[in-house]
């Protein structure tokens, strides 16, 4: 995704509450699609440790479309762990 290209989403709660999301990343774990998201702001994305992050589980749609599911609380913690590990291996400077 091009640094210009924000994905930008209206989600609706349960309660009907609606919101604007970002998309700031994406990734595989167990097979699955995520999406890490977070509330948009118009300012540029940031690389902001206390921003705060939730995931969403990617669904293939027909053509491009896809759709975004909520996780549960547990999964979302073990998604979190996942991502943020992931994420400091990347940073780790390789060793020749």
């Amino acid at each position: 995704m091009d640094n210009n290209e924000r994905e930008i989403f209206d989600v609706t709660d349960d309660e009907g509450n609606t919101s604007m999301v970002e998309v700031l990343d994406y990734f595989f774990f167990n097979g699955e699609e995520y999406a890490v998201m977070a509330d948009y702001t118009e300012d540029e994305p940031a690389e902001d440790e206390d921003q705060e992050i939730f995931f969403m589980q990617v669904t293939p749609l027909e053509g491009d479309e896809v759709e975004f599911n909520p996780v549960d609380d547990d999964l979302s913690q073990e998604l979190f762990d996942a991502y943020t590990t992931a994420d400091e291996d990347d940073d780790t400077p390789e060793e020749e």
